[in-house]
């Protein structure tokens, strides 16, 4: 007698004596098998093994249509999940959108709304920060400009000037040298020197409020041709 090679079912061959016992066997094998099957009507599938699957053509989602093998279904969900990984590399998560600037990933996306308060405070930035060398600055009667001017950041004011000197000043002398810088809350020292080794009793220099504006004035002696640096910081009114 022979058996069949997947479920040993029993072949008799013409020598061999019918024997019921043996279709029963069969019988017995076979529902057995076929109740391990899914089928139309459901059936466990878990060891169930697919061998390949067929992934479509394009972008879809995947949908089960009536009709389709499993290989077909299941080549529809991997061919969406590969595709949703490599959409997924230049997409920006809810979650990650930065809108409070704490982070310290530097990957990360920032949101609209806080990209318009940081533009908005480089606007005020930028309408505070002021540069104006010599522009709208008058000079005193012993002093022409040479380089420089002012810079002023909100209300602080940073000066560095440099001034030629046209006549001699004599050391007992208070002299206005730069009039209509930014108007000062308070008098202020400034620094100031000269490359004149006959200066050194210049020893002092501030700005003070006049007439609505700044008005830096030195004392000290001060010789014809020379350049006169001024230098220094303080808080404006407006």
């Amino acid at each position: 007698m022979q058996l069949t090679p997947n479920y040993n079912l029993k072949k008799p061959e013409g020598i061999d004596p019918v024997d019921i016992q043996d279709f029963n066997d069969n019988a017995d094998i076979l529902d057995a098998e076929l109740n391990k099957k899914a089928d139309s009507s459901g059936g466990d599938i878990s060891n169930m093994t697919i061998k390949a699957l067929d992934e479509p053509a394009g972008t879809q989602f995947p949908v089960p249509e009536a009709g389709e093998t499993s290989k077909t279904f299941l080549g529809k969900i991997r061919k969406f999940m590969n595709d949703f990984k490599s959409w997924n590399t230049g997409v920006c998560m809810i979650g990650q959108i930065v809108n409070n600037c704490v982070t310290n990933n530097d990957k990360l996306p920032l949101s609209a709304a806080q990209g318009k308060v940081l533009m908005d405070l480089y606007s005020v930035l930028n309408t505070n920060l002021t540069t104006m060398w010599n522009s709208g600055l008058t000079y005193g009667a012993n002093f022409d400009f040479k380089t420089g001017g002012y810079l002023k950041v909100g209300n602080l004011v940073v000066v560095a000037l440099s001034l030629n000197i046209k006549s001699d000043i004599a050391d007992t002398s208070y002299v206005d040298a730069v009039l209509d810088l930014p108007l000062p809350i308070v008098e202020a020292a400034l620094a100031v020197w000269t490359f004149n080794t006959t200066a050194a009793n210049l020893n002092k220099c501030r700005i003070m409020p006049y007439n609505n504006g700044g008005l830096v004035y030195v004392y000290g002696a001060l010789s014809k041709g020379e350049e006169l640096q001024i230098s220094g910081a303080y808080i404006s009114a407006k």
